[in-house]
């Protein structure tokens, strides 16, 4: 009797243990379930994310497309108006031509600069009487405006119908070196930069001895021309 109470008592316990493992294994069976729940749901996340990052890849390259094509287009524009502005500076330098630039002259009331030009031209620049009274000067004026109380006398622009003209006035510049006068070419302010940054090559290459010279916005030395930058 005692033993079939003891076995009994076994039996319940292990059919409490039975059912504590249904239930355990219950437990588990639901936790895979939701193991498999959480990575369908990662999964799917994962693949929505990669689907996003490759549209907006692809948006990423579109806009950089495009863009290369407003740059080159911006780049293009950016030449086209560099091409102008030379442009316009070489016609503003073909309409200062005949033109020269003369300093040194002091300002007087009612003066004639015509008159004072061609005397000028005779006497300091050694050109002959016959050939200054043949010369035809279109205009000849005061550069810019009279500024405050300055004593400092305004340049003088000379106008000659005739580049040749100008050309025998303009060779003769070395025989005012060590005089308070001075003349030179007319240019554009764009040129005027340009010839400004290789005054000091200009300098250099007349102090080694060497021929140089400017022509337009170029120098040369000993006949290599020499571009600013």
């Amino acid at each position: 009797m005692a033993f079939l109470i003891n076995l009994e008592t076994k039996i319940v316990s292990v059919e409490t243990r039975l059912n504590k493992l249904d239930l355990l294994d219950h437990k588990v069976t639901q936790f895979d379930k939701d193991i498999k729940t959480l990575f369908t749901q990662i999964h799917d996340h994962k693949k929505a994310t990669t689907d996003s990052l490759h549209g907006l890849d692809d948006r990423v390259e579109r806009v950089e497309f495009i863009s290369a094509q407003y740059q080159s287009r911006i780049e293009s524009l950016e030449k086209e108006n560099d091409d102008l502005k030379d442009q316009v500076t070489y016609l503003k330098s073909q309409s200062m031509r005949n033109n020269l630039i003369f300093g040194g002259f002091k300002e007087e009331e009612d003066e004639n600069l015509d008159s004072v030009m061609r005397k000028f031209f005779v006497d300091k620049l050694k050109v002959a009487q016959s050939i200054v009274d043949s010369m035809k000067i279109e205009r000849v004026h005061r550069l810019g405006q009279v500024k405050g109380n300055t004593t400092e006398p305004r340049k003088v622009v000379c106008r000659f119908a005739y580049f040749s003209d100008r050309e025998i006035v303009r060779r003769q510049n070395k025989l005012l070196d060590h005089t308070d006068y001075f003349l030179h070419e007319q240019f554009p302010p764009e040129i005027v930069a340009r010839r400004r940054k290789l005054l000091p090559k200009l300098k250099a290459a007349i102090k080694d001895k060497k021929k140089a010279w400017f022509v337009y916005d170029t120098l040369y030395i000993d006949g290599a021309p020499v571009k600013y930058e």
